[in-house]
């Protein structure tokens, strides 16, 4: 199982822009919402096509590694994270890609529970305008009905894995109801007080 001293080291390792790189080694280091927001405001001001927006996907789903670093580190060891974590399913080993790369793989203790454990897909999400017709429309609605599968797994005895989608630029208020009544967490970076909604989406089940 890895530490939170290796899912440091991958959160960094796709963000290509040293300035970026140097901020969120701090932010892992000294975690500020202020920081942590004036980062994200920041990667809207990309400019360079493709390679900005592959830029601006890395740096957000690094503020959120720096994010769950820390509000969750205390599960260090008896908690398990993971970054870009390549999930294979029902993919045998003849197959060339894994079912689903997921941005965050968060296992949180859970004492008292049934299986002593909940698993959280976490995926950032860096829209600038998450609405409910960009949400159920092309390749994020795709996403949507891959990571719904997920929370209802079809083999009988499978734990679900709980997709919890973190929107780091605020989303709108009915795209945020149509992932709830589907069963998804929804984690607005944008919210204050921001540890209440955090609460709210890694609740236990």
């Amino acid at each position: 199982m890895r530490t939170l001293g290796d899912f440091q080291t991958l959160a960094l390792a796709d963000v290509r822009s040293p300035d970026f790189s140097q901020r969120l080694t701090r932010l892992f280091h000294h975690f500020t919402l202020t920081e942590a927001r004036e980062i994200v405001e920041a990667t809207n001001r990309l400019q360079g096509g493709r390679d900005a927006v592959v830029e601006k996907g890395a740096v957000g789903a690094a503020v959120v590694a720096a994010a769950m670093h820390h509000y969750f580190g205390e599960y260090d060891g008896p908690g398990f994270f993971d970054f870009q974590y390549e999930y294979w399913g029902s993919h045998g080993i003849d197959e060339t890609y894994p079912v689903r790369t997921m941005d965050i793989l968060f296992l949180m203790p859970a004492p008292g529970t049934k299986r002593g454990s909940i698993t959280f897909q976490v995926e950032a999400k860096n829209y600038s305008n998450m609405t409910l017709s960009s949400l159920t429309n092309g390749n994020v609605s795709r996403q949507v009905q891959k990571d719904f599968g997920y929370l209802n797994p079809r083999i009988p005895g499978h734990a679900p894995v709980v997709p919890v989608w973190w929107f780091l630029q605020g989303l709108a208020s009915n795209a945020r109801n149509y992932l709830e009544v589907q069963g998804f967490r929804v984690v607005d970076f944008t919210r204050n007080p921001f540890q209440a909604e955090l609460n709210h989406a890694f609740r236990l089940l």
